[in-house]
Parts: C-alpha cells; structure tokens; sequence
C-alpha cells in the first residue's frame, strides 16, 4: 500500500497576483503522495470557525480509509487541524503519525500518536 501524506492546509502566498506555495514540497514527497485537505483560499487562521460541522464532515470523508501507513501534516489553521486529528484518529483506531518540521535539521520527523496506549 502506498502511503499517503494528508497536508491539513495548504500554505500560499501571493506573489505578483498569483498564488503559489509557501514551502517546497519535496521535503515531504519522500513520505507518500501528496494530498491536501483544505486550500488556503477557503479559511486562514485569522478566520473563526463558525460551522465546524460542515469542516468536520468533509474531514472525516476524505481521511475516511485513513492508516497506519499514512501521515498527517498539521499545517494551516489551528482548528482545521485539529479537526484532521480527529478525524484521522477516529479512522485509524486512535493511531496516528504526524510529520512535523525540524527547523534545527531542515528535515521533517515522524511523530506517533496512539490514544488508546497506556502511559
């Protein structure tokens, strides 16, 4: 099975009118095929989420087969984000795997999260 990298957010920035990635992906294509989840364009993270039911629905559909070969990327708005976690928890029995960036190594790590583990 081919791992998937499920990015929460797209990061962009405007650059002569046009909108184009804030960070080089290819830091993270060696971890699966990219997949976004939310552009920047729908919500920023200066924007209240207002319905987080419509949000939540459309996490849960796209994270829906969601596994252990998979990852979460935690990038974007803060409440996207944990609605992604949320989602992909409830997909995968509680397992996730988090790929968060390491300013110090210029490299991005695999963090594991199993809620149902005991301290």
């Amino acid at each position: 099975m081919t791992a998937r990298v499920f990015v929460v957010q797209e990061p962009l920035k405007m650059e002569n009118g046009v909108a184009v990635p804030r960070i080089n992906y290819g830091t993270l294509t060696p971890f699966g095929h990219l997949k976004f989840l939310f552009t920047w364009g729908e919500i920023n993270d200066r924007m209240p989420l207002l319905d987080t039911s419509s949000y939540l629905a459309r996490c849960r559909d796209q994270l829906t087969d969601f596994n252990d070969a998979d990852f979460l990327v935690p990038m974007g708005h803060p409440g996207l984000i944990a609605l992604a976690t949320l989602a992909a928890a409830e997909a995968n029995e509680g397992r996730i795997k988090l790929l968060d960036w390491s300013r110090v190594h210029g490299s991005y790590r695999v963090v594991g999260i199993d809620l149902d583990k005991e301290p």
